[in-house]
Formats: C-alpha cells, sequence, structure tokens
C-alpha cells in the first residue's frame, strides 16, 4: 500500500507545481558530499552502521531487522532491489533533502529523505530510517540521547506525484457521465457529492454540500444535501438535465440546466438510471428495471419473480431458470435496447421496449455508459472497458494494462481497477478507480483518445470550499477557532490557541478511542472531520485518499506526552513548544489494510480531544 505523506507538510509539497526534485544548481549538494549521501543511502542494502546512519544502535538495528522479516526479507535486505539516488539540496546548516528511489521496478517507491552532517560526514538521518521502518508495520524505537528528528521531515513520494505532480483530490471516485458542456460528472461517494471536471482539469462542485442528508429542493444543487454511496449513478437527459441516483435516500433527483435541484421520486433501492433519447427515465432499484412516467409513476417492466415476491407475472422473461435478478446499472443503446447489468448474481442482459430480456452471459461490471457510436460501454471490474453493440458484448475493447495503454502508467500497484466509465461525443473514454477498489492502491482519472493513447489526468481541487464550515451541524465554532499561520514550510497552518486545555484522564481515554477507529472501515469520512483540528482540515483529503479503505481497527501501540516522540521537532518548529506542552501522541499500529505505524498528535480543546497532525 502506497505510503502517505506527513498529511500537514503534504499540502504544501503538493501546491507547488514544481516537481520535488526541480531543484536550482545553489542548492544542490555536489561533488565529494554528494558521493557521501549517496554511499549513506546505498549503505541500507549492504548493511547500515553507526558510520552511516545517524543515531544507529542495536535497538534500530532490532526495528530494521523486525521490519525486514515482516515482509519476508532476510535483514539488511528492508530495501529489496536497488537504492538510487536522485539529487540532494541543502536544507539547512548540516541537513539536506534527499531524492531517492528503492527497488528495482521503475523505482516505484519513491520517497525525500534527509541527510545529516556528523562530524563532517553525512549520514542517513535517524528519522529517515524510522520513516522506511515504520512504513513496514514495525514502530520505531526512542532516540538515542542527543539525536533529535530533522526539520524538515522525510516523506513518501506518492505515484500521483511522480506523474501528475499533483493530487488526484477525489476522496472515492465512483460513477461517471458525460455533461452537456464538455464537462466530466463525477459521484464522490465519500463527499457526497457530484463534482464537475473541466477540460483546463479544474474540479468544481455540481451538486451537493458535502454533508450528507436530504435538503435542497427547489434551489441550486449546490446547496443541496445527499447521501451517495457505491450504487449511486448518472444520467444525462436530452434536454440537458442531469440525474442523479440519490441511493442513500432512495430518490432519484433531477438538476436542470439552470442547475436547480427537484426530486422526481422515492423510489426506495435506487442505484441506476438512464434516460431514453425521447426522455423518458428508467431506473433500477435491485429488485427490479421500472420506467417512470411524466409525473413520475413507476411501471415494473422487469423483475425476478418468486413465491411472496411483489413482482407483476411475465415480467421475468429472459431470466434463465433458476437465476435470480438484481438490476443495478442500466444505458441506453442506440437502437433503443437498455443494457442492463444485475450484481445478484452477476449478469449482464439486453432488454427490449417492452420488458423482455435477452440473457448476454455472465460479467463483473463496474459501470455503463452509452457511446456516440450507440455502443454501450462496460466499465469491467478488472484492468478493461468492454462494449455492447447490438446485443453482442466485446471484452477487453480498452485495455487498461500498462503494455496495452500507451501513454499511461498505473500506481505503484500496477494495475489499474476499472469502476465508473463515461464517453463524450468526440469519442474520448473516461475510466476512474479509487483505493480500495479491487487491488487498487491509487485513485486515478484516465482518459483514453479515439487513438487509444491513454493518458491519466491530474485534477486541482478546491478542497477549503467542499470541507464543512465551522457552525455547521456537528462543527460547534469553538472548537474550530481559525487556523494560525506556521513558521517554516512543514505544516501550512497551526491549530488556534483559543480554549486549549492540559489534558485529562478521562480525555486521554476518549483520544485513544478515536485514535484506534480513525480511518477505518468503521468510521466515516465525516465522523473523522470531526475528529481533526480545523488547522488539518485541508490535507484531511489526501489522507483519505490514501487510506480511506481500513477494513480494521488500528491498535494503539503507544501514547504519551508529544515532546518526546519522533516529530515533535518539526511540529515545534512550525507551531511553537507551547502547543506540544498541552499535546499528546498515541501511536497506532497496522490495521486490516494498512501496514504503517502512524503517530497521530491531539490537541485538548475544551474537552474534545481533536487530531492536528499525522505522520503517515
Amino acid at each position: 500500500m502506497t505510503r502517505r505523506l506527513p498529511l500537514l507538510l503534504a499540502a504544501v509539497l503538493l501546491s507547488n507545481a514544481a516537481p520535488t526534485t526541480a531543484w536550482s544548481s545553489a542548492q544542490r549538494v555536489t561533488g565529494p558530499s554528494l558521493g557521501q549521501v549517496t554511499k549513506a543511502f546505498e549503505s541500507l542494502l549492504r548493511g547500515p552502521s553507526a558510520t552511516t546512519v545517524q543515531g544507529f544502535d542495536p535497538a534500530l538495528a532490532s526495528a530494521l531487522q523486525a521490519s525486514t522479516a515482516a515482509n519476508g526479507g532476510n535483514y539488511p535486505g528492508l530495501l529489496a532491489g536497488t537504492v538510487r539516488v536522485f539529487g540532494a539540496q541543502m536544507a539547512g546548516p548540516g541537513v539536506a533533502t534527499v531524492d531517492f528511489g528503492l527497488g528495482d521496478d521503475g523505482f516505484a517507491s519513491r520517497f525525500v529523505g534527509t541527510a545529516v552532517a556528523v562530524d563532517g560526514t553525512w549520514h542517513v538521518s535517524w528519522v529517515t530510517v524510522c520513516m522506511l521502518v515504520e512504513d513496514q508495520g514495525t514502530a520505531c524505537p526512542p532516540a538515542p540521547a542527543g539525536v533529535v528528528a530533522t526539520v524538515p521531515l522525510p516523506y513518501s513520494v506518492t505515484a500521483r506525484q511522480q506523474l501528475a505532480g499533483e493530487p488526484a483530490g477525489l476522496v472515492r471516485p465512483e460513477a461517471l457521465a458525460a455533461g452537456p458542456d464538455g464537462s466530466l460528472l463525477i459521484v464522490d461517494a465519500d463527499r457526497d457529492q457530484v463534482l464537475q471536471r473541466w477540460p483546463d482539469g479544474q474540479l468544481a462542485v455540481f451538486a451537493g454540500t458535502g454533508q450528507p442528508g436530504f435538503s435542497g429542493d427547489g434551489g441550486p444543487a449546490r446547496a443541496a444535501q445527499l447521501d451517495l454511496d457505491g450504487q449511486s449513478s448518472l444520467a444525462l437527459g436530452p434536454d440537458g438535465a442531469v440525474y442523479i441516483a440519490d441511493a442513500g435516500n432512495n430518490r432519484l433527483r433531477r438538476v436542470s440546466p439552470a442547475g436547480t435541484i427537484s426530486t422526481v421520486g422515492h423510489y426506495p433501492g435506487v442505484s441506476g438510471v438512464a434516460v431514453s433519447p425521447s426522455g423518458t427515465i428508467y431506473i433500477a432499484t435491485g429488485g427490479s428495471v421500472e420506467r417512470l412516467g411524466p409525473s413520475g409513476e413507476p411501471t415494473v417492466l422487469a423483475c425476478f419473480s418468486f413465491q411472496g415476491s411483489s413482482c407483476p407475472p411475465g415480467r421475468s422473461r429472459g431470466i434463465p431458470k433458476g437465476m435470480g435478478f438484481s438490476p443495478a446499472l442500466l444505458a441506453f443503446e442506440g437502437d433503443g435496447d437498455l443494457v442492463v447489468w444485475s450484481n445478484g448474481p452477476r449478469e449482464l442482459y439486453r432488454m427490449t421496449p417492452t420488458g423482455a430480456l435477452t440473457d448476454l452471459g455472465a460479467d463483473y461490471i463496474a459501470g455503463l455508459a452509452p457511446a456516440p457510436d450507440g455502443s454501450v460501454l462496460l466499465a469491467e471490474h478488472g484492468t478493461a472497458v468492454g462494449r455492447v453493440t447490438g446485443g453482442h458484448v466485446e471484452d477487453d475493447f480498452i485495455n487498461l494494462v500498462r503494455a496495452k495503454l500507451k501513454g499511461y502508467a498505473p500506481g505503484t500497484c500496477g494495475s489499474f481497477q476499472a469502476d465508473g466509465v463515461a464517453a463524450t461525443g468526440d469519442g474520448a473514454v473516461f475510466v476512474d478507480t479509487f483505493i480500495g477498489n479491487g487491488w487498487t492502491c491509487d485513485n486515478g482519472l484516465v482518459e483514453v483518445g479515439p487513438n487509444g493513447q491513454g493518458r491519466e489526468l491530474a485534477i486541482s481541487t478546491p478542497v477549503l470550499v467542499t470541507l464543512p464550515m465551522p457552525g455547521s451541524p456537528g462543527f460547534p465554532i469553538a472548537l474550530y477557532p481559525p487556523r494560525r499561520p506556521a513558521l517554516g514550510t512543514d505544516l501550512p497552518a497551526c491549530p488556534g490557541a483559543q480554549g486549549l486545555e492540559p489534558f485529562t484522564p478521562e480525555t486521554v481515554t476518549e483520544a485513544l478511542a478515536v485514535a484506534g477507529r480513525f480511518n477505518a472501515f468503521v468510521s466515516s469520512f465525516y465522523g473523522d472531520l470531526r475528529s481533526t483540528d480545523r488547522a488539518w482540515w485541508p490535507s484531511v483529503f489526501d489522507d483519505w485518499v490514501s487510506n480511506f479503505y481500513d477494513n480494521d481497527t488500528h491498535t494503539v501501540v503507544s501514547h504519551g506526552p508529544a515532546f518526546d516522540d519522533l516529530f515533535s521537532a518539526a511540529v515545534a518548529h512550525a507551531c511553537g513548544k507551547l502547543l506540544l506542552r498541552d499535546s499528546i501522541v498515541v501511536v497506532v499500529g497496522p490495521s486490516g489494510y494498512s501496514s504503517q505505524v502512524s503517530h497521530l498528535y491531539f490537541l485538548d480543546r475544551r474537552g474534545q480531544p481533536l487530531i492536528y497532525f499525522q505522520d503517515q
């Protein structure tokens, strides 16, 4: 799993247009000094020692050995394959930042570490080795006497930084649809928003406040509450209206070309939606395919009939005997027939306007989209986009494997598992994926041109606009005062000083509970925001993108005063020692989908423990 950046540091680094290695010649470490730095980092393969690693002692050696064993290696082979130093620059007196890569496969694991000058000789900093150790799930030992973590902190470079220079900014991109104005509409289920990407890469909110709920009919779609999930889909009407399957609310919403939102109707289980060329709306409810009348009244066209069901007689035509029918996705072919994907069991169908079904075979589909040539594109739950043309299924119409899609390099997992799909009038195809989607370990959005050339799309996200404002429900103003400017560049902002209190045994206990479930599958993104200080909000999206799919709670490794922690020097440098005086740090170990150790810094604001910094 891709290791995250120190999150408050990440917001600064990723806001720079230039890549992290674009250093001026005046800042570069060159000559014999660069040679020393390179040999020190290469020693991590050959065998680190006190002459190559700052503060190297038996405890750090044991941590290296433990982290290697946890990954099936042999000490000192924590860093398998090769270490390559791409460059170094001075960061302060006796401290240099080092851009380096690990491994043999294109150096997919990329880091920026630090080196320190010890008695005139460059060493790998102790905190850099700790970063690598904790990346493998082993807690780093306390620092030896006289060793302080460097400022700036080391961090890992994500695949997105390497490829695009900035993060995608999407939390959980799922369903896609081509907008009427050349934009791309994206359902972001964990934001409970529909986002709109313009051709220049800018991302705006199309619908939803970001707070889950149901409200806003008759007003601007951006001011309405939605409750989206992985079943929510989109469809475009011939008049330019956009239809949203608001699955969490069991409603179908309509956004007019003027941007006004309304409710078409209440349909329990609604997930798929499609609009015919004549403007007739069809929905999938998980148990049936239904056609909506002018006033939104449903007529069941196809459903699964069993004893005790409400499925009208004759509505199961075409469903193989003994097989269930649970329609989830819909899209129209150019000839007027409807392509239907059933989630239980996973089967693809073609349906006539009268409701007769033809079984097209078993397939695992994550998204459907009408194409300009009259076919329907299939986001196959793998590394390909298929299509249906005239009832004929063509698998691997677009193959997203690195070797077969020129111009696109997937993230560090080496794969891209399709989720949403959309096609524009000029023949371009868009496909997205999200972390936790099968074996995908990085969010991504890809455009494949008519010539088959693929490229990853960078996205600029106005995260401050989409985050809840202090004073909104669940976010009392007293707990989220304005942020303070930070000194230096490690943290973009610092917590405000209002209402800070020393921790009590009760608030320590509460902080431990928050740390154990933070970013775990048992908690929600919105709930996690409530546990974070406002100074951290600009970076929380990056955190969620990198680790939202934990399916287990974390184990607390240790907790104590923040002054004693590995990263306290950088926090003190940016925000002052007084903040650390009233802070605690909770170190949590790996969970079901995260192999890393993380350090969570808490403050107590009026009796509420809030996280304001996380190292990874």
